[in-house]
């Protein structure tokens, strides 16, 4: 993934992870969560970057609430992993949705949790870029 695009005049067009996302990934509940080593950080990052979008499928291609709720679930913990807590706590609804709530309420949970998931990406390429690009 290139975040610098450049435009037919030669200006720098910015993308959605150029900008710093702050809050989005608790970065010190991250270095915390993995007692410092930078390297593990960047690997759980990459994980849940990628992991993330599969999850998301799951959960809108679930047959039935029992299967939806597991993988968010699922995404929930992944979230806590790497101090996503906006996702974890989307995700922790959808988990907690009951068999009987209507498709509107359901709707309503994934479209936040792809919301979040969607900030949460965009923080962790952004992150990412940083810590290549710069003394990380």
């Amino acid at each position: 993934m290139d975040p610098k695009r450049i435009n037919r005049a030669g200006d720098r067009i910015p993308v959605l992870w150029d900008v710093p996302l702050p809050g989005i990934i608790n970065q010190q509940r991250l270095h915390d969560l993995t007692s410092g080593d930078a390297a593990l950080g960047r690997e759980l990052l990459a994980l849940f970057f990628d992991q993330s979008i599969l999850t998301l499928r799951k959960i809108r291609e679930a047959a039935d609430g029992a299967t939806r709720r597991a993988a968010a679930h699922a995404l929930a913990g992944s979230a806590l992993a790497v101090a996503a807590q906006g996702v974890a706590l989307a995700a922790g609804l959808i988990a907690g949705l009951p068999d009987h709530a209507g498709e509107a309420e359901w709707l309503d949970a994934v479209t936040d949790l792809h919301a979040q998931v969607a900030q949460a990406r965009a923080a962790i390429a952004h992150l990412l870029t940083e810590q290549v690009g710069g003394s990380a």
